[in-house]
């Protein structure tokens, strides 16, 4: 089972925005999942602790397609509703493009039985009009969430 978690920072605040990855029955593909959680401190233990977190998150989520509205609303919370609304409001804003402009993006995976994470940070191709992967690395459970949080920021100040 792959578990996934989403990470945008802000270029203009340093702010990290986590959500997870998930599937729904009787839909092949993964899909942003509620909580989403927004980062103000981005020290790497907080950031690590958050990612964590939001695997636990992942995956799937038991409920099938057709009862999306009963999936979202046993999920989504007041902090959810904040920063959906902080950073991602405007539709005619939201292109990928332009979320790629204002937002370095990668995600964190973890596969059952591993014992490291998977750091990929996404940059923004215009000829494919899409995120592509830039970079990525494996960070050791053994080193701990401080280690992963520190590998996501870097990864992030990159692209």
């Amino acid at each position: 089972m792959l578990q996934s978690v989403n990470i945008f920072r802000e270029r203009k605040t340093g702010n990290f925005v986590l959500n997870p990855n998930g599937t729904f029955r009787g839909y092949g593909a993964y899909v942003a999942l509620f909580p989403y959680r927004e980062v103000n401190d981005p020290s790497p233990e907080r950031v690590g602790l958050l990612v964590v977190d939001m695997l636990e998150h992942s995956g799937p989520t038991g409920y099938r397609i057709s009862q999306i509205q009963e999936y979202d609303d046993a999920n989504l919370d007041d902090e959810t509703r904040y920063v959906r609304e902080k950073y991602f409001s405007s539709r005619k804003q939201d292109s990928t493009s332009a979320l790629a402009k204002k937002f370095a993006h990668g995600k964190v995976e973890y596969r059952a039985g591993q014992k490291s994470w998977l750091i990929r940070s996404l940059k923004y191709s215009s000829e494919l009009r899409s995120l592509e992967p830039f970079s990525e690395r494996r960070v050791k459970h053994s080193t701990g969430v401080e280690q992963l949080g520190e590998a996501v920021t870097k990864m992030l100040e990159e692209v």
